[in-house]
């Protein structure tokens, strides 16, 4: 039988009826930052966000989900893909990991090169700076939940 797990946004969490602080917060909280990043940035550039959780059993992992057109432009499917990246810097003011290097890998299969993808980083940047606030409600309602659906997103989008 699996334990119930029930985990607080200020990084304590309740395993079988008792409070405990929980080793992996930090690394919930970026994850839950790269993700809302994703979404935000997806949802700005007019794609239809669908699904974000956490893994829940590797807190590190998370994903984003979303509708793009029958021919979306490669520009904007690189953005998504680097403003998980980007929101981790914008909000940590500080790289907490690499660039990951699914994220990095797209955007050259794309055929983006690496003074190409800096370029779309800039653009990228400046996006989530100027929405940084949404980013970091959409991320504190992720951690809450550890999924959210399209209304659920739509929701903490609006409110933060």
């Amino acid at each position: 039988m699996k334990a119930r797990v029930q985990r607080f946004p200020n990084g304590w969490v309740i395993r079988n009826n008792l409070l405990q602080r929980d080793t992996n917060a930090k690394d919930r909280r970026s994850t839950a930052v790269h993700e809302a990043g994703h979404a935000v940035v997806a949802h700005l550039l007019g794609l239809k966000v669908h699904r974000l959780w956490l893994h829940e059993t590797n807190q590190s992992v998370g994903r984003c989900e979303y509708r793009m057109p029958l021919k979306p432009c490669r520009f904007v499917r690189a953005a998504v893909s680097l403003a998980g990246h980007e929101s981790e810097v914008a909000i940590y003011r500080r790289p907490i990991t690499k660039l990951p290097a699914g994220d990095y890998a797209y955007a050259q299969r794309l055929g983006f090169s690496p003074r190409g993808i800096r370029f779309v980083a800039w653009a990228v940047r400046r996006i989530v700076r100027r929405h940084k606030r949404k980013i970091r409600g959409v991320a504190r309602v992720l951690l809450a939940k550890g999924e959210l659906t399209r209304r659920q997103f739509l929701k903490a989008y609006r409110e933060a």
